[in-house]
């Protein structure tokens, strides 16, 4: 979403969200920081208690309109959103402008309002930095830090899905697990953990995007919406049945590392879209090569466990010795 495109294509409607299809493939990033947008922040979250309340005609005033930028170029764009990237004015720093149009078929206020709840609330050094929003009548615009680095269906991809070593993709899930731990302990579920909302950055740094269909419960809330992509959703997003967001993005956070060490994703063979369709293994099915490692298989069958009751909890994830051990062979 926050990335610049390259020649990487994918494949039609292979990882798209089920609700929305919330970002763009491969990239080429530039991190920058807007040195004045920490003071938006508390303004900003009243501003988001409010949004999508007005009436299309009112008059709207912000603090940022759109002739504060200078759009340079499209980034890509989303079932109802398109990404620039653009110039402060005031700062002269490059950011990601993220617009998105109020009249669109796709449109939902509830994901803007997620974005923006989750943007002003969560700081953290592997979330995407979220700088500002401004409305227009017609438009909403979220500005966020523009990256270097690719997602990692396009790193996957431009190496031929050839597996990555089991010591790199250490690397990223020790990232992605801290991260998404933070979100949970903030009361935040992403559920839309996949491939192409995570910015793998040149110095191997991860940044997590996408907080569209993220969920914000109180203790012991569970969630009844069924949405995420289909190559990543846990199976109990099938059932017509409350589930927990938690134990959801722990399910998807190991097909993340099934797949990068393997460089598949054969934990559901299923039609994009259709839920119905998806079979999902028993705790002995996804087969395991010599060259991965016990700890690394016994970390996989517990996250990727199908009954969410005798799931890991994502606390006891970056406990597992998988992620203290030096040399992932053990």
């Amino acid at each position: 979403m926050f990335i610049e495109l390259t020649s990487a294509k994918k494949p039609i409607g292979v990882h798209d969200s089920m609700e929305y299809g919330a970002s763009t493939n491969s990239s080429e990033v530039m991190i920058s920081r807007m040195s004045d947008m920490k003071n938006h922040r508390l303004y900003n979250r009243e501003r988001s208690r409010t949004l999508g309340s007005r009436k299309r005609n009112d008059e709207i005033r912000s603090p940022l309109q759109p002739c504060d930028f200078v759009i340079e170029k499209k980034l890509g764009e989303g079932f109802f959103g398109e990404v620039f990237m653009a110039t402060s004015k005031s700062s002269g720093e490059r950011v990601a402008l993220k617009r998105i149009h109020k009249g669109s078929e796709r449109f939902d206020a509830r994901i803007v309002s997620r974005e923006i709840h989750c943007g002003t609330r969560l700081q953290h050094a592997n979330i995407v930095e979220f700088k500002d929003f401004f409305e227009t009548t017609n438009n909403y615009y979220l500005v966020y830090e523009l990256l270097r680095g690719e997602d990692l269906y396009a790193h996957m991809y431009n190496r031929g899905f050839k597996p990555m070593e089991e010591h790199d993709v250490l690397r990223i899930m020790r990232q992605l697990v801290r991260t998404l731990l933070y979100c949970h302990k903030e009361g935040i579920c992403h559920r839309d953990i996949k491939w192409e909302n995570i910015i793998l950055l040149g110095d191997g740094t991860i940044k997590l995007i996408d907080f569209g269909l993220s969920a914000h419960l109180s203790e012991g809330e569970q969630c009844w919406d069924r949405v995420g992509s289909a190559n990543f959703i846990a199976p109990e997003l099938t059932l017509k049945q409350p589930y927990s967001g938690f134990k959801a993005d722990v399910f998807s956070c190991g097909v993340v590392m099934y797949s990068l060490i393997f460089g598949r994703m054969d934990i559901s063979r299923i039609s994009v879209g259709d839920f119905s369709e998806i079979k999902w293994p028993d705790r002995t099915v996804p087969g395991f090569p010599n060259f991965v490692s016990r700890a690394a298989k016994d970390l996989l069958t517990q996250m990727l466990n199908p009954d969410p009751m005798k799931r890991i909890p994502m606390e006891e994830v970056i406990h597992h010795r998988w992620f203290h051990q030096t040399d992932a062979t053990a």
